[in-house]
């Protein structure tokens, strides 16, 4: 938190859109600044690439330059950032400002990606990312819940902004993909969204928050997660940030701080002072890099049980 938001100080020392909003939420509930969530809205804007893509991560030294590497998922995130701001600021102003460039990554995404009948076509062409561990993740139904969650925020900012048109095709975008998720990837009979005959927690947390399901849906959904024993769970405190807030958003309290005490707690009682970039409750060694020494050991997308703690436990 010195001249950008870096995901660490070990290997990376990037700005990550994906970490920066968490770090921005954390900052919220802490040190209350804005100009440094300010200048970091603006480097990603003003680093987007000839055909309007924002870049998932960027270097700010020597000179300010994109990282070369574009996530279709994180793109969207920069929306989600603008309507946290206008939130704990109540300034419009960013927001108008950067609109057009954080609503054209949807544009982006699903001219290239969506199918007719709303479903999400991954191939290798552009990543979506989701969490790491990808060979065991099906992509296209985490896609869809993943874009549904930061639809969410262009239909508010669209509304907030007086932005009619964006508006209507945020919501035409919203309903073909939730209504194709629900009909085609909802199994009754396990009461969880599975792809491919996996079940997520990833998957079935952001159709959560993507406010597709009533409450008592949600946490049907929640609760099966709990029981479900094949359920593939993920693998970074990224990821469970997501299924921390999905619990928030049910006012599932007891369940939210035993997630905080079980993952994040884990860290600390196996010597952790700062919170690592990956962790596996049953595998300390375990690593997205093939090696435990790349892991970083303090990484910013890590940090969010003081946002949790702050807003839902004072």
């Amino acid at each position: 938190m010195q001249l950008v938001y870096e995901d660490g100080p070990k290997r990376d020392r990037r700005l990550w859109l994906g970490d920066l909003r968490l770090q921005a939420l954390v900052n919220y509930a802490t040190f209350g600044d804005t100009n440094l969530v300010k200048k970091c809205i603006y480097l990603f804007a003003g680093l987007m690439s000839d055909d309007g893509k924002v870049p998932s991560c960027l270097y700010i030294a020597p000179n300010p330059k994109d990282g070369e590497i574009y996530l279709a998922d994180y793109c969207m995130i920069l929306m989600a950032c603008l309507w946290d701001w206008w939130e704990f600021t109540g300034d419009k102003s960013l927001c108008e400002e950067i609109f057009d460039v954080a609503f054209n990554q949807f544009e982006i995404v699903f001219k290239e990606r969506l199918l007719p009948d709303g479903t999400i076509r991954d191939d290798d062409s552009w990543w979506i990312f989701v969490d790491w561990d990808d060979y065991k993740l099906p992509r296209s139904l985490a896609a869809s819940a993943e874009f549904a969650y930061f639809l969410t925020y262009a239909i508010k900012m669209a509304e907030l902004l007086g932005k009619e048109e964006e508006l209507s095709k945020a919501k035409k975008y919203y309903d073909i993909i939730t209504k194709c998720a629900k009909e085609k990837y909802f199994n009754k009979d396990k009461g969880l969204f599975e792809d491919e005959g996996k079940v997520c927690w990833n998957t079935n947390c952001f159709m959560v928050l993507s406010g597709a399901l009533s409450k008592e849906e949600g946490i049907s959904i929640m609760k099966n997660l709990r029981s479900s024993k094949d359920a593939l769970v993920p693998v970074t405190p990224y990821v469970y940030h997501y299924v921390a807030q999905s619990y928030a958003d049910l006012g599932m309290k007891e369940e939210l701080e035993e997630l905080i005490f079980d993952y994040w707690g884990d860290m600390i009682r196996k010597g952790a002072d700062t919170f690592w970039e990956s962790h596996k409750k049953d595998d300390p060694f375990f690593s997205p890099y093939d090696d435990s020494v790349l892991v970083s050991a303090c990484h910013a997308w890590s940090c969010t049980p003081m946002y949790f703690i702050k807003k839902y436990f004072e």
